[in-house]
């Protein structure tokens, strides 16, 4: 097989696993938090933001960023720039939906990106 075909192969592939992953969340989105996936997910926010902890930052780049709840939990802690990006649109509204609820949007420099 050639590299070209090869190549071509593997960026189908790449394709068809984001799309079912961007499809998948877009379902799930809605009760993400009360699923198993989200509430495995919170379990490790706190182990992850522990180890950062030991460590200087100013900004935090959250890829797989979801319904912000990773984040939400860093910028409760400290103030620093942060920027998250996700396949799934209906998980970023949902992302957008805590950080009213939360109201502390003004004193939080926040980019969101839905990934391609």
């Amino acid at each position: 097989m050639s590299d070209n075909i090869k190549d071509s192969a593997e960026n189908s592939k790449s394709q068809e696993y984001k799309n079912e992953s961007k499809e998948f969340f877009d379902q799930l989105a809605n009760h993400y938090d009360s699923s198993i996936s989200g509430r495995k997910s919170k379990m490790l926010h706190g182990l992850v933001i522990k180890t950062m902890d030991k460590f200087e930052y100013k900004s935090v780049l959250d890829v797989g960023y979801g319904n912000g709840n990773f984040l939400i939990e860093v910028l409760k802690r400290k103030r620093v720039a942060a920027a998250g990006i996700d396949l799934s649109e209906k998980m970023l509204e949902q992302s957008g939906f805590k950080l009213i609820s939360w109201g502390q949007v003004e004193s939080a420099f926040l980019l969101v990106a839905i990934a391609t």
